[in-house]
């Protein structure tokens, strides 16, 4: 993403991934995943542990799930 990307720019998105680095109570695999992913691009989730999506049906709980990371691009 750094040598694709110029300038400064933000990925937002609905990852579906849920990880304890970013404020969900438990971890599945895609959140595993986007960790490895992180770590390996050098990049920070900036969410702030605020849940992103509200659960409404029975059995299911709040989430972290929309995230964003800056990404500093080569210039």
């Amino acid at each position: 993403l750094q040598t694709t990307l110029a300038g400064e720019t933000l990925l937002c998105g609905d990852f579906n991934a849920r990880g304890a680095l970013w404020g969900n109570s438990v971890t599945n695999p895609q959140g595993i995943a986007l960790e490895d992913a992180l770590d390996h691009c050098y990049l920070t989730c900036i969410n702030d542990g605020t849940t992103t999506r509200v659960a409404t049906r029975d059995g299911d709980s709040d989430s972290v799930i929309d995230l964003a990371f800056p990404v500093h691009g080569v210039c």
